[in-house]
């Protein structure tokens, strides 16, 4: 990863310590082949298919966490992540079972494996990073203190929810440059002289 990546920011990133996910099987809910995580449980329980984007878009917009997203935020969730059927109605892009085989594995492409991948890029040393979380999260607190630990960073705390980066496009926008920058300048052949105005704080 560090030929191909030179700067971590992680935004509420769903990496989970394998160590954490066993200790936190009390949240997990009952399934046929056993223990289910519960964000898979609930990407399995999504609505796939609506009469038009419209409807999406006043249901998504009128209840949390969405409810939360700047308007542009929405519009182009709504544009992208739904795609046109034959019968006139639109589906979700990323199909629910999908999106929870990704939340439920412990193999390749789940939250498990990325956590290990994380491992990896701090074992060599090379690629700084950042560990943001949103004030007001949903998600347990304890994934976003295992990613600071293992990179041997600080978790940054964002005004916002779980979507804090598109609740606010423009603060996003900066937050992102300017976390780029700052990790840029912690390079052997980094630019300049870095910048230190970051929204939100250190925890």
């Amino acid at each position: 990863m560090p030929d191909r990546v030179t700067a971590l920011v992680l935004c509420e990133a769903v990496a989970i310590d394998a160590r954490v996910r066993e200790d936190q099987l009390f949240g997990f809910v009952d399934g046929p082949d056993g223990p289910v995580h519960p964000l898979a449980a609930g990407a399995r329980r999504r609505r796939d298919v609506w009469d038009d984007r419209a409807a999406v878009r006043a249901s998504y917009g009128s209840r949390p966490p969405l409810d939360e997203l700047h308007p542009d935020t929405l519009a182009g969730y709504v544009r992208w992540g739904f795609r046109d059927r034959p019968d006139g109605r639109v589906e979700l892009s990323c199909r629910p079972e999908t999106e929870a085989q990704i939340f439920g594995s412990t193999e390749r492409h789940g939250p498990a494996e990325s956590f290990e991948a994380l491992r990896r890029v701090a074992a060599d040393g090379r690629v700084p990073a950042a560990v943001l979380v949103g004030s007001t999260t949903d998600l347990d607190r304890e994934w976003f203190r295992g990613q600071a630990e293992v990179l041997g960073v600080d978790i940054e705390v964002v005004d916002g929810g779980h979507f804090f980066l598109f609740e606010d496009v423009d603060r996003g926008v900066r937050l992102i440059e300017e976390h780029l920058r700052n990790l840029g300048n912690q390079l052997p052949d980094g630019p300049g002289e870095a910048d230190d105005t970051v929204e939100g704080e250190t925890d």
